[in-house]
């Protein structure tokens, strides 16, 4: 499952249009509350260490999650995207 691409240009408003989805993305997941704040702290720090980048460059942000099934235990892993493209 992955969420929306959200554009990201440096200002704050994209950085919120992002956390928003985080959460709205952890909410589709069925997240518990704990794993939700998790995955939103994680998309802050990956957005304020992208704040260099995007001085220079505009770039995208999504979230992704990946099902893998270990030993009959369900685990759920998610990560944290990014891509950079240089402004004209």
């Amino acid at each position: 499952m992955k969420s929306e691409k959200c554009k990201l240009n440096g200002t704050s408003a994209c950085a919120e249009t992002a956390l928003n989805e985080t959460e709205r993305f952890a909410k589709a997941c069925g997240l518990p509350a704990k794993k939700a704040l998790h995955l939103r702290l994680l998309a802050e720090e990956t957005l304020g260490m992208m704040n260099g980048l995007l001085a220079v460059r505009d770039g995208e942000f999504w979230v992704e999650s990946n099902k893998h099934y270990k030993h009959d235990r369900e685990c759920c892993r998610t990560s944290v995207g990014g891509f950079y493209q240089r402004r004209k």
